[in-house]
This record gives C-alpha cells, sequence and structure tokens, in this order.
C-alpha cells in the first residue's frame, strides 16, 4: 500500500516537472503581472501548472485569469536576452545589486552576465516590453510601491517628475503616497521598449540609470537616469530628447566628397552629401528637397513624408507600387488613415504633376464644371435626410429602399444586376425607374486611380456605348473619364479593391500589378497587363480585370437557380463541355456552375456577349432604334463612315434599314452633328 502511494507520488512529481510552463520558450500572450506580496482578493487563484493556492512570489493575468507560481517556471541555465545581447547570461540566487532593468532588488534567483556585471530579475525577463510602463496592478516597473492616479496637482509646491526631471503642469499625474514622488501621467505610461526606426535602428528599452555611454545622442548631455538605450550600439537617449526627436531638418551641403548612405531613401551615394547639423543625417540632395505631401497616381488621399511609420507590424510593410519591403529606419511617404506607405523614389515616379487641357471627345459631365482635383471627395448627390437623395440629372428624389434580389432591376451607373444573393441597397425612383446601388451613388465626381496618371471624371455617356480601358468590355451607364488622354474606366473597374483584394479564385489577397508587363490571367487565358497579382508571392497566378468583376453568382437559364463562379475543376471524368452552346470547355479557366443541375457553362453564355449593355429601343433616330449584337449584312453601311456592320455591334432601323456603329465616334458623332437626336417625353 505504502509503496503504491509512493509510486503515484513520484508519477505526480514527474508529470509536473515535464508540465512546468515554458514562458521563455513559449510567452504568454497577454501582460503578466508579478506579485511580491499576498493580496485581500476574495477570489481564489491557483496556479495553472501545480493546481495548488497562488502564493507569492507569482505571475498573474487578470485577462484570462492565468496564475502560475514563479517557481513553476521552467528557467533554463543560461539564455540570451534582449536587454544585453552581447553574452549569455547565467541564473543565479546570490546577489548584493540592484536589477539593471528595473533598479530593484531582484527576489529569489535573477540573469547575471559574469564578463560585465549585468543584472536582470524574473520579473523583468518575463516583462511584455511593449506595453505601458503601469501594469494591471498600478505599479511602474522601476517602482515597488502602487501609484495613485490624480486627475490634477494636489499640491501647491514646485514638483518635478521623477522620469523626465520636469516640472509638473496642470493636469493627470501618477502618485506614490509612501515616497511621495509623481510622475506626469505620459511619462508613466512610456513603454519600456519602443521601435524609432529614424532615430535607431535596433529597439530602444528604457532603463532607470544609463548602462554603459553616459552621454545623449542627441543633445549630448549627461545621462543620469531614465534613458532610452541600445546597448549593442551603446545609443543613448533621454525621454525629453525622445518626445523632441521629430525637428524639421535643417540641412547644409557637406563639403567633401565622400561614399555615405542617404538615410532618407536608403540608398548608397557618391558626392556632397547634405547633412543636418542637429541629428547628423546624411542624405542626397534630391531627398534633402522633397516636398513635406504630395499626391500620387492611385490614392486619392495626400501622402505625408515620414521618419516613423505609424504602423505596428514593421516585417509586413511593403511598398503598394513596387510591392517591395519599406524597411522601418528609412523615410516614406504613408497615409496613416488608410495604412498605405511607398517608398519615396517609388512615389517620385508616380507624382501628380499639373496637366493641360486639350480639345477631346465632348461627353456629358455631371454638373456644369468639372471640379478642381482637390475636391475629390464631392459627391454627385446631395443628402436630403436619412433615406432621401437628389439626383443631379432627376428632378425627383430618389428613396432609399432595400432591394430583395429583383433581377430585373438594373443600376444606371455600373449595369450590374441587384444581387441576386442577398438584399442590398438603392436608390430608386418610382415614377421614372430609376435605379442605383448605394456604392454607386455614393462616388466622388473626381477620382484618381493607378492605372492612369491625371485625375479621372464622372460622366454619364447617355446612349453611347464606350470601351473600358481596364476590362477591354463595351459598356453603357457611367464612367471616369480623363478628356485630355481620352482614356475612360467603367464603373465597376472603378469600384473594385486595387489593394488587399479578397477574391474566390484564389487563397491570398491580391494587388494592382505595377510593373505593366503582359501576364496571362488565370481565369481566362487571356494576355493583359492590367492583372491583380498574389501579394504573398504565388507567381504562377494572375487575374485581369474582366474575371475580377464577373458576377459572383448568376441564374441558371434552365431552372432559375443560382449559379455560382467556379475556379476549381467540377468533373472528374475528364470531358469538359459547356451545357449552354454545347462546344468543349477549358478546364483551367472560370466558368459557372449550377450545384443543383450540375450544369457548367462559360462565362459569355451566361451572361452574353456583352453584358454590360442595355439593349432596347433609343428614341434618336425619326424611328426607334434598336441596339444588337451583330448588324444585319442586308442593311446599309454605317450612316458616319460608311463601313459595313455586319458582325459588328451596331444600331439599326428595321422599317428603313438603316445602321450606325454603336462603338467609337459614328453613333456619337451622328448626335453631335443633330443627325440623330433625342426625342425628349
Amino acid at each position: 500500500m505504502k509503496a503504491g502511494w509512493t509510486w503515484r507520488r513520484r508519477r505526480r512529481n514527474k508529470r509536473h516537472e515535464m508540465e512546468k510552463m515554458k514562458l521563455l520558450e513559449k510567452p504568454h500572450p497577454h501582460p503578466l503581472c508579478f506579485i511580491e506580496e499576498r493580496t485581500d482578493s476574495r477570489e481564489d487563484m491557483f496556479c495553472c501548472v501545480c493546481k495548488k493556492e497562488l502564493f507569492p512570489p507569482a505571475f498573474i493575468c487578470s485577462l484570462c485569469k492565468f496564475y502560475i507560481h514563479q517557481s513553476c517556471i521552467h528557467l533554463p541555465p543560461q539564455i540570451l536576452s534582449r536587454f544585453h545581447p552581447h553574452h549569455p547570461l547565467s541564473l543565479t540566487e546570490t546577489n548584493s545589486d540592484h536589477c539593471h532593468c528595473c533598479w530593484q532588488m531582484p527576489r529569489d534567483c535573477f540573469y547575471i552576465c559574469t564578463h560585465c556585471q549585468f543584472i536582470v530579475d524574473i520579473k523583468c525577463i518575463l516583462a511584455d516590453t511593449k506595453r505601458p510602463g503601469l501594469n494591471l496592478l498600478g505599479k511602474h516597473f522601476s517602482h515597488s510601491h502602487p501609484l495613485i492616479l490624480h486627475s490634477e496637482i494636489t499640491t501647491s509646491k514646485l514638483v518635478a517628475c521623477h522620469i523626465c526631471g520636469l516640472l509638473l503642469v496642470p493636469g493627470p499625474t501618477y502618485f506614490c503616497s509612501k515616497c511621495s514622488i509623481r510622475f506626469h501621467k505620459a511619462c508613466a505610461e512610456l513603454p519600456q521598449e519602443i521601435l524609432k526606426p529614424d532615430r535607431h535602428h535596433h529597439p530602444l528599452f528604457l532603463y532607470p540609470h544609463a548602462p554603459l555611454q553616459p552621454f545623449c545622442n542627441t543633445c549630448k548631455n549627461q545621462c543620469s537616469r531614465f534613458v532610452y538605450s541600445c546597448v549593442e550600439c551603446d545609443f543613448n537617449l533621454h525621454v525629453m530628447c525622445l518626445a523632441s526627436s521629430h525637428h524639421k531638418h535643417d540641412f547644409i551641403r557637406f563639403r567633401t566628397i565622400i561614399n555615405f548612405r542617404c538615410l532618407l531613401c536608403g540608398w548608397l551615394g557618391h558626392g556632397f552629401p547634405w547633412f543636418c547639423s542637429i541629428c547628423h543625417l546624411l542624405a542626397h540632395e534630391n531627398c534633402a528637397e522633397l516636398p513635406p505631401s504630395l499626391l500620387v497616381v492611385g490614392h486619392d488621399c495626400p501622402l505625408t513624408f515620414t521618419y516613423s511609420h505609424p504602423f505596428e507590424d514593421h516585417s509586413k510593410l511593403a511598398c503598394e507600387i513596387c510591392r517591395k519591403k519599406v524597411e522601418p529606419q528609412f523615410a516614406a511617404y504613408s497615409c496613416s488613415e488608410c495604412s498605405y506607405v511607398v517608398h519615396l523614389d517609388c512615389a517620385g515616379k508616380k507624382y501628380m504633376r499639373g496637366q493641360t487641357k486639350r480639345d477631346s471627345l465632348k461627353i456629358n459631365p455631371l454638373g456644369d464644371e468639372a471640379p478642381a482635383s482637390n475636391n475629390s471627395s464631392k459627391k454627385t448627390f446631395e443628402e436630403v435626410g436619412s433615406v432621401e437623395i437628389l439626383h443631379s440629372n432627376c428632378e425627383q428624389d430618389l428613396i432609399l429602399c432595400k432591394e430583395e434580389g429583383d433581377i430585373d432591376k438594373q443600376c444606371r451607373r455600373c449595369m450590374r444586376r441587384f444581387s441576386v444573393a442577398k438584399p442590398s441597397y438603392s436608390y430608386s425612383c418610382v415614377k421614372c425607374g430609376f435605379f442605383l446601388h448605394k456604392d454607386c451613388a455614393d462616388l466622388p465626381v473626381t477620382k484618381r486611380h493607378p492605372l492612369h496618371k491625371h485625375p479621372l471624371t464622372l460622366i454619364t455617356t447617355q446612349d453611347v456605348a464606350f470601351q473600358c480601358h481596364a476590362c477591354l468590355q463595351f459598356c453603357h451607364g457611367h464612367a471616369y473619364h480623363c478628356e485630355e488622354c481620352l482614356y475612360t474606366l467603367d464603373i465597376r473597374c472603378v469600384l473594385i479593391e486595387t489593394r488587399k483584394l479578397k477574391h474566390p479564385s484564389h487563397q491570398h489577397l491580391l494587388s494592382l500589378a505595377q510593373n505593366h508587363e503582359d501576364k496571362i490571367c488565370s481565369g481566362c487565358g487571356e494576355s493583359n497587363q492590367a492583372v491583380f497579382e498574389c501579394d504573398d508571392g504565388c507567381n504562377n497566378f494572375s487575374l485581369d480585370y474582366r474575371c475580377a468583376t464577373l458576377p459572383q453568382k448568376a441564374r441558371c437559364r434552365f431552372d432559375g437557380g443560382l449559379m455560382d463562379l467556379s475556379f476549381s475543376v467540377e468533373d472528374k471524368t475528364g470531358e469538359y463541355y459547356c451545357d449552354v452552346c454545347e462546344e468543349e470547355r477549358n478546364p483551367k479557366v472560370c466558368f459557372y456552375y449550377c450545384k443543383t443541375c450540375r450544369l457548367a457553362a462559360h462565362p459569355e453564355c451566361i451572361l452574353g456577349e456583352y453584358p454590360w449593355l442595355k439593349y432596347g429601343s433609343y428614341e434618336t433616330h425619326k424611328h426607334l432604334l434598336s441596339l444588337v449584337a451583330e448588324g444585319r449584312r442586308d442593311y446599309s453601311d454605317c450612316e458616319h463612315c460608311g463601313k459595313p456592320c455586319a458582325g459588328n455591334l451596331a444600331y439599326e432601323c428595321r422599317r428603313c434599314k438603316f445602321n450606325v456603329h454603336a462603338i467609337g465616334r459614328c453613333y456619337h458623332d451622328q448626335i453631335i452633328k443633330r443627325k440623330l437626336s433625342f426625342k425628349l417625353k
């Protein structure tokens, strides 16, 4: 009996040793608070490893109720610490000096460098240095007593902040009732670790006392206490010098020809660099003269010249133009609201310069005048209330309503049908049958797009069919147009995301390629320059605008069910045919598939050859004109150019066998010359 009990106890102790938490190898995801004394908490706390009642010294996490004894943490005999990267630190228990990270006496065991006598205790090793200096219990990492937050200063005496040394001003402060010391609220909440690429290329740690060099690298004054340091590089920075480090550089020309690295763009240079006398920064002349803000092609917001990027994960920081990594220690142009960042040289290539207007194809713009480029946020609708807007071309009020997947309703701007899969919101005019998607109604009058260097203006094309330069399809409705270059984009191609696009054809996010090289689309097999590429580097995948803007669902003409746009092979027999035209189908390109009927079809067989054209009658001729996909051979030649309309998209009159090309200038010029005129009702 006794032998069995001893065996079970040994097995339990062995399992306990195996379960010891290896926090140094796999840190806890939340900040841990170090408990040195027993608390009066009524909550029962038990160690997550040994299952016994919690007693100090211990670590707790109030976010997920994680508790662990210090003795239950696996501590290796030697470690490499970010606080002291020069030498390994050894675990020991004998000490008579302070911890160099928090300047408090270690309890129980700690780590020490036998070469430099650098000491760090266990709670600093396990600390989440990127969080604010105060933990969840109100203790600062450098002070052993809890601090109390006061909304205002409670004394009339002149008191200096314990961290920065400056006098306290009216405002919130932290106070220690036992030591009678005070902290600025901002100083007490400074993180123990920061990354400031504009000041230093390594992380900086906040030490209560300067560990090595006693002089600040910015102001050149002596450092006594509370200094951000990089021990590896002997780099020190006062807390106040850190706050004032974002100065305006005072560049002067260096008088010696040298080899140097520009600390703005990161490229090597040779010659006379420009030199900042305040922070000793070397830069190319063209980098030193860059404007503080600029506009680039493809982004509506102005980009700001910045030395420190306002994004948390610097390891995944990529230029939105070249898709290459942006090094955090160098400057860049960025937009913090959109998480948009570009290299300095890439921004220079896409810089928006002035443009001159020339006489070109006059298409009716929305409004009397085209607004200036900086008014891109101005919308073409005037908000009247929460559910009503006024259309600039319609005297009637448009009412915001919820469409229940009515496939017969078509948006007058993008020519898309309303969603057949889920309800969507739209603006509609019951009297004239005018319908708009809500996202189409919110479009600005002018917009910048990565595919074109000039701002584009929102226009209405009346009944003139145009060809989109992105998807190369013929469209009706509204468009974004550059009058100088005769460049046109349809609304669907403008609405689609050009960066971080989530598309069912690929498992990773997609972004618009910036190299403008011909790529084979994985959706249709056609070659195109305007394609989306994988952000994770899948070189064998690209998607052009035509396939990227295809509807995800379409009606099946046989049973009225929904057909899904598919990019995967559904037939394992090896025979691939379109169930509509009964011709062979390429299994490597996209298709529409109905799971109920098990029917597969080409996209053009489901949507039609010209899915974004509005077929019907047009009152511009003395008789009604019909838009047809192919003109007839027995009709007359085009009224404008004299060439046959057979096989081409055309407007025709069946009563007098009148023909005019629908694509290009033929139909448009006939209207301008008043040989065709709209009959207003």
